[in-house]
């Protein structure tokens, strides 16, 4: 069984949602998401190319804003 959320987040394709998955994720999980995407981002993969790529919280709370 392969997690696709991880390989997501592996290659750069995803963030993760660490406010929900502090709450939802074990410890060993929340760590290892963690670490995925701290990878991707060092690594400059996916999404993490752009600078100014912009989080899907951040993009919704800029809405309800503007």
């Amino acid at each position: 069984t392969q997690d696709v959320n991880a390989a997501q987040l592996a290659d750069g394709w995803a963030w993760h949602y660490e406010s929900i998955a502090k709450r939802q994720q074990t410890d060993h999980g929340y760590a290892y998401y963690r670490c995925l995407q701290q990878s991707a981002q060092s690594g400059r993969v996916g999404l993490w190319r752009n600078a100014k790529a912009q989080a899907p919280w951040q993009y919704r709370k800029q809405q309800h804003n503007g």
